[in-house]
């Protein structure tokens, strides 16, 4: 038996071994029906791309309205050329360099304006040694100003009193356009002062009144630095240092005696009275005239126009 099944074949073999693959056949599941579920599903999506063929809507993003520039916005004024442009002013015109604030900062100090083309004015000041001090001011150009000065005083000196006055000439150059400057002053002053007293005459013991009187001069240069600023009202404000470098003095005594005895003038010249008179006088005139001296602007003001 074992010879004739797995021996050679034989026709009952062949007919059990046909009967099993049905068998098995049978016992498999059928899956025609997801051969036909996926051939519906096609056939849907082509009906589909027939109908709407581009595919589905693609959103797009309105773009933004045009606007006119030379309409007004509601109530906003329209833009001037200043502020289309921050070269240009107002007026349509353009800004000369010095007026740009992007290459003067100085010119933005908060409440100066420094002298723009040409200034004139008046200022008063106090000042060391002359006192008091009247100026006609000039500017111009923001880099240069000139002025003229002058004073007249009458002040105690070792319990002399002495008039003094004054007049220069006076440069300045500020080399950034701003309010600090250096500069330059030459002048003259001048002093008179007087003085009384009693001298005694040696071979009579005589007293006679004597009067001495002093007028000096000297030439002056006096390099400075100091600062000037000015408002748009026009109101200056300002004070310098510098040192005031003399030159000479030259110095005239003289002497008057009242009512004196013929021929004692030249005793009385010769007394002590007399002699000391006369240094006081010629001491004054070298300690103010003679030697060099801070000369300060404590304030100077005034008004440009």
């Amino acid at each position: 038996m074992s010879k004739i099944f797995f021996g050679y074949p034989s026709i009952p073999a062949l007919c059990i071994s046909f009967l099993l693959v049905a068998q098995v056949g049978l016992a498999l599941p059928d899956n025609s029906h997801l051969k036909n579920d996926n051939a519906r599903d096609r056939q849907d999506l082509l009906a589909e791309s027939t109908l709407d063929p581009e595919g589905p809507p693609i959103l797009e993003t309105p773009e933004p309205p045009t606007i006119d520039p030379n309409l007004p916005l509601g109530n906003m004024p329209k833009p001037t050329d200043a502020d289309l442009d921050p070269d240009f002013n107002n007026n349509g015109e353009e800004l000369k360099p010095e007026q740009d604030p992007d290459l003067n900062p100085q010119n933005s100090l908060a409440g100066e304006n420094p002298p723009e083309n040409l200034l004139v004015g008046a200022t008063f000041a106090l000042t060391n040694p002359h006192v008091i001090n009247l100026g006609l001011e000039s500017a111009f150009y923001q880099n240069f100003g000139v002025s003229l000065n002058y004073g007249n005083i009458t002040e105690s000196m070792n319990d002399v009193a002495i008039n003094v006055k004054h007049a220069d000439l006076r440069v300045r150059w500020f080399p950034w356009k701003s309010s600090f400057f250096a500069g330059l002053a030459l002048g003259r002053h001048w002093i008179k002062g007087s003085l009384d007293r009693v001298a005694k005459i040696p071979s009579s013991g005589q007293q006679v009144a004597i009067h001495g009187n002093l007028a000096a001069s000297a030439s002056y240069f006096t390099p400075q630095i100091g600062w000037a600023a000015t408002w748009e009202s026009g109101f200056t404000l300002g004070a310098d240092i510098g040192c005031l470098f003399p030159n000479g003095p030259k110095t005239n005594f003289t002497s008057s005696i009242n009512n004196p005895p013929a021929g004692t003038e030249a005793e009385i010249n010769a007394t002590k009275e007399y002699t000391n008179m006369k240094n006081e006088l010629e001491k004054i005139s070298r300690d103010y005239l003679g030697k060099p001296k801070f000369m300060i602007t404590f304030m100077r003001f005034g008004w440009m126009f």
